[in-house]
């Protein structure tokens, strides 16, 4: 138990339990790791399971639990100390952040059962938070594990990834990064999320954020690649709430339905990055829209040489349609599919305080052809056309 200031160089803390949180150590003042000291064990290159385990806490946080702040990777709140060992192979969360901060710029937060890190609150006023600089989230969670397998984002949670890399994890939703709640957030600068699973929607992240309140995903740098999703969003899956792309890229993610680099049930706007390299089952490689999608400046989905990153668009008409916010820069900005082939469907339409127009972007966007051979296209009205 800490209260003051624990700073750790070396040393190892394991074999510990809690019958309530904190089997590692339970955390209220400030501990700084670096060096090669690690919480767990560190030579472990499999994942603990609920019989196979170095410290355990019962209520979670069995490595750390702390409603304080956490360095790792640091010797003191302003220097920058490398870190070797980390959190590792613990059973349920690794670290458990309860109003308290933990700011990560080296290290491993890794094969740690349940998930690698929770972040959120218990008194509906002060913010979870946790910032990534450097080091790995990797190889943690399971099947078992409901949402966020490296990352969970609860109640009040909000993580910003500069750097680092958020990798190899599992999970049934948010293989990598799930968010749910209310007031939970992502803030992406750098860093990367990749290779890893979901077993049912979101590989690399799952949103599930309750729009009444002000949860977010802002993307705008870093990469999301090499995710797997057994069923929706191999990249990102939006449940709900609003995702913001501005720059970086999501690429080479991968669906066993739709949305092999977005699946987008909420509120999706696009400003720059690149949507590329993603494939999906089903339908919409690159994205699939049963929600809202805006797109404007410099948004770019490359449909590919084949034509598999594609964007779908739901049936149901001018609902589930691409609205333009901006005019757009690129010459080729996306390969539609729709969800039903109607003449006169709705396919692109304009926002209420766009300064463009949609005949000023049309000619920008293609149309999938279906395997009839028939000659689709989009008119200058931004209906679909034969």
């Amino acid at each position: 138990y800490n209260a003051g200031i624990l700073t750790m160089s070396g040393g190892i803390i394991s074999s510990n339990t809690a019958s309530s949180t904190g089997g590692g150590m339970f955390n209220e003042g400030s501990l700084f790791m670096y060096g090669s000291a690690v919480i767990g064990d560190s030579s472990k290159t499999e994942c603990a399971t609920d019989t196979a385990y170095s410290n355990k806490a019962t209520d979670g946080g069995s490595g750390i639990r702390t409603t304080s702040t956490v360095y790792l990777g640091y010797s003191d709140a302003s220097t920058k100390a490398a870190l070797t060992g980390g959190v590792c192979y613990n059973a349920s969360d690794g670290i458990s952040i309860l109003c308290g901060t933990v700011f990560m710029d080296s290290g491993s937060i890794s094969y740690n059962y349940g998930r690698g890190l929770y972040v959120g609150s218990n008194d509906g006023v002060k913010y979870g938070n946790f910032t990534m600089s450097g080091g790995e989230v990797s190889g943690n969670g399971s099947s078992g594990t409901d949402c966020g397998g490296g990352i969970y984002a609860g109640y009040h949670g909000k993580v910003k990834l500069e750097g680092g890399s958020i990798s190899s994890n599992t999970a049934q939703n948010g293989g990598g990064l799930g968010l749910k709640n209310c007031y939970s957030s992502l803030d992406m600068s750098g860093g990367s999320i990749s290779s890893n699973r979901a077993t049912g929607n979101g590989g690399g992240i799952y949103a599930e954020m309750d729009t009444s309140y002000t949860g977010y995903i802002k993307m705008s740098g870093g990469s999301i690649s090499s995710n797997t999703a057994s069923s929706n969003g191999g990249g990102v899956h939006i449940a709900y709430g609003p995702f913001t792309m501005s720059g970086g890229e999501i690429t080479g993610n991968s669906s066993s339905s739709y949305g092999g680099g977005i699946c987008n049930a909420g509120s999706l706007a696009i400003t720059g990055g690149t949507i590329s390299a993603n494939t999906a089952t089903t339908g919409g490689g690159g994205i699939a829209v049963w929600g809202t999608l805006k797109m404007g400046e410099a948004a770019y989905i490359p449909a590919g040489d084949e034509g598999k990153n594609d964007v779908f668009l739901y049936s149901g008409g001018t609902k589930y349609a691409v609205t333009i916010a901006s005019l757009l820069t690129q010459s080729a900005v996306a390969t539609l599919t729709p969800g039903d082939y109607t003449a006169g469907r709705t396919m692109l339409t304009l926002a209420a305080d766009a300064s463009t127009t949609v005949a000023a972007n049309y000619t920008k966007f293609a149309v999938t052809q279906p395997a009839s051979g028939t000659d689709w296209r989009i008119d200058s009205k931004g209906l679909l056309q034969v």
